[in-house]
């Protein structure tokens, strides 16, 4: 079989690249040259074949090139895999011409030059099969998704128009688009179900009625669906205002967990009276004169600081925020590159008692503008440019359609004062504003408090026995959860460590820094990793540098292939620690003395011994030992909910009870949290109070 993948850079087209590499040669085609060469490095690692095709989906001519390109080097293309998209998001009022048109050509018009000219071809030969991959977005009306799922929906209905045309012609087309994650799911298939019987009812239609069953039964459909959708949505309101009265919370007062939970976890030690405000000035106290940080300034300046001058350093930042007009309780967006300036500004706005919310340097104007309205963000601090692209005017465009204001750090807007004493917080108060891995949406923002997410620091820097000598290098987005904290940055800070930050993961770049700075820890994603592997053992640029004092490879974000994971060691010269986390709260890790293939296939055990992980079968009951399923933790580092803004004022946000997910909810600590990754149980022979057995996480679709 020959496969031509699109959008084969990244995300789904990659793993589907992976996986069809093990049936037959596949044509891997992006507009993301780098993305597509980090995936065939893959393919060629996992023993597969693949041909490369820099490609915009949007130009039906090169659509064509590159698929008369791929089967003169490989044969015909007799499968095809569409996951190129784009996301737009925004309400529809707010959204702009262009951003319409970027949606309808990449989503719709995109879709049907790569289909049709692949389906041309498959029909000549009378034989082909093809998937687009859709989203549920395209399925039915998505607040803030309008330009999204308007071309979504719009490509679903072009590409099972096409199918039924070529029904007969041996070429299958099918969309994947599944209908559990759209918020309304279980109203859509109760129309569906009402829209049933009342067509069994209906009887055949009179003789010579004009208007026929079908189209009877399209009007019913639409004339029930939206009122079952509404009234969907209304009874999702009033359970989140009935279980927010059941908690304690009320219009003007955030609980973030049921007040009887918190006393439990106050009493077994897990929380404590910590806060991240006073996290900096204690680490300076305890460590002083020791280097906490390795790094390159804005302008691309080394810099070295040591924990007194770090700390001095953030209360400078602090200062300088608060005389430009950020005060306690302030939402701030923060999008930073891996650079001195995100440690600085994120521990100044600790100190100020501020709130972040994390950004990520890809993230473009319909995040930005959904962070803002979202959290309420007073403003927005970021880098004149992150990987040559203009953020400077980025944050201009996002300060005129917000009203936030935007800081640049390359002009210094934060200038010296008096340093001041860290704000007194409350430790089971908001710290900060987390991103969750959104799919089809923008990424939700997770409520985290000091209290919660310092035990998770304190607990990963422990299991991954992180100490004053540990140097830890982070290449991966530092804002990201995996190297904010698991262990993280700030999990080496917490344990006396240094963090190294680099601003390059590739090989050429990341093995001569490990050298230079004897690294003994860094964290990876699977690609990454599997990069970092073929470049080592290709002897490519910076493949002779020393990696000696490596001492482990973190791995996580994704399921990392055992055939891969056994190479860590004789090739990298390291340990593998294997990792699975959730910006929600529950974190997994392999340990050291677990046995070889746990460390290898699985993704290891929640830190806490309170913490569960339960595998759930399709029908939500649980799964059969060894058996795939979706993963249901629940426990004592596990956040309770996500943010969002209250109506009608957009500046005071409030956190609902139940976390926006694709598989469920639950009131944290009172039942199950049902996620949307598949997963297996591994059992583990020994067993941990309070009597519950210890389950590894084996990912098997990610």
């Amino acid at each position: 079989m020959h496969a031509f993948i699109t959008g084969a850079a990244s995300g789904i087209g990659a793993a589907t690249a992976l996986r069809l590499a093990r049936r037959g040669p596949v044509a891997l085609a992006d507009r993301d040259a780098d993305g597509l060469i980090a995936t065939a490095r893959a393919v060629a690692d996992a023993g597969g074949t693949a041909t490369s095709h820099v490609l915009d989906v949007t130009d039906a001519d090169a659509v064509a090139a590159a698929l008369d390109a791929a089967e003169k080097a490989g044969g015909p293309v007799d499968a095809l895999a569409h996951c190129a998209g784009t996301l737009v998001a925004g309400p529809v009022l707010d959204t702009a011409a262009e951003d319409w048109a970027a949606a309808l050509a990449v989503n719709l018009t995109g879709t049907v030059h790569v289909l049709t000219a692949a389906a041309r071809r498959m029909a000549e030969r009378g034989a082909g099969a093809a998937v687009v991959v859709g989203s549920n977005a395209g399925n039915g009306p998505r607040v803030g998704l309008g330009a999204y799922g308007a071309s979504k929906a719009a490509a679903h209905n072009a590409t099972l128009t096409l199918a039924l045309e070529l029904a007969g012609s041996g070429v299958r087309i099918n969309v994947v688009a599944r209908i559990d994650g759209h918020p309304h799911a279980d109203g859509v298939r109760r129309c569906g179900r009402r829209g049933g019987r009342d067509r069994r009812r209906s009887g055949p239609a009179p003789a010579g009625d004009p208007v026929g069953p079908h189209r009877r039964r399209r009007r019913h459909r639409r004339r029930h669906r939206l009122p079952a959708l509404a009234r969907c949505a209304a009874r999702d309101r009033a359970g989140t205002h009935r279980r927010r009265r059941r908690h304690g919370m009320t219009s003007t007062e955030t609980r973030f967990f049921p007040p009887e939970f918190a006393a439990r976890c106050r009493a077994a030690g897990y929380w404590t009276g910590e806060t991240f405000a006073a996290f900096l000035p204690d680490a300076a106290e305890r460590f002083g004169g020791a280097e906490a940080l390795a790094a390159q300034d804005v302008a691309g300046n080394p810099v070295r600081l040591s924990y007194r001058e770090l700390d001095a350093a953030a209360a400078a930042t602090a200062a300088g925020m608060r005389a430009a007009g950020i005060a306690a309780g302030d939402r701030v967006v923060l999008q930073l590159p891996n650079t001195a300036e995100f440690v600085t500004v994120l521990f100044g706005l600790f100190r100020l008692g501020a709130i972040p919310v994390f950004a990520l340097p890809a993230h473009r104007r319909s995040e930005l503008v959904h962070f803002v309205r979202t959290a309420g963000a007073k403003a927005l601090i970021t880098a004149a440019t992150i990987n040559r692209f203009d953020h400077r005017a980025l944050a201009a465009d996002v300060a005129a359609e917000t009203g936030a204001e935007s800081f640049v750090v390359d002009d210094a807007p934060f200038g010296a004062g008096a340093h001041g004493t860290p704000a007194a917080v409350d430790p089971e108060g908001l710290a900060f504003l987390q991103l969750s891995g959104g799919t089809t949406g923008v990424p939700k923002l997770i409520p985290r408090t000091h209290a919660d997410y310092l035990y998770s620091v304190r607990e990963s820097a422990k299991i991954c026995g992180l100490g004053p000598g540990s140097r830890f290098l982070v290449v991966l987005p530092v804002a990201h959860n995996f190297p904010m904290s698991s262990p993280g940055i700030l999990g080496v800070l917490w344990a006396g460590g240094t963090v190294v930050l680099g601003t390059d993961p590739a090989p050429s770049k990341a093995f001569p820094l490990i050298e230079a700075e004897k690294v003994t820890m860094t964290s990876l994603v699977p690609p990454l990793a599997m990069l970092w592997l073929q470049a080592r053992a290709a002897g490519g640029a910076g493949a002779s540098a020393d990696l000696s004092s490596l001492d482990v490879l973190q791995v996580g974000g994704a399921k990392f292939p055992p055939e891969a994971a056994r190479r860590v060691a004789p090739e990298l010269g390291c340990r593998l620690q294997q990792v699975f986390g959730m910006a929600e709260g529950l974190v997994n890790y392999t340990r050291d003395d677990d046995p070889e293939d746990l460390v290898l296939g699985t993704q290891g055990r929640a830190i806490s011994p309170d913490d569960e992980v339960r595998v759930l079968d399709e029908d939500g009951a649980p799964s059969r030992p060894a058996r795939p399923g979706c993963s249901g933790p629940a426990g004592r580092t596990r956040s309770a909910a996500t943010w969002e803004a209250s109506t009608p004022s957009p500046s005071t946000p409030r956190a609902s009870t139940a976390p926006a997910t694709s598989c469920g909810s639950c009131r944290r600590g009172t039942s199950w949290w049902r996620g949307g990754r598949r997963t297996r149980s591994t059992a583990v022979a020994r067993r941990s109070p309070p009597r519950r057995w210890r389950t590894t996480c084996s990912p098997t679709r990610w």
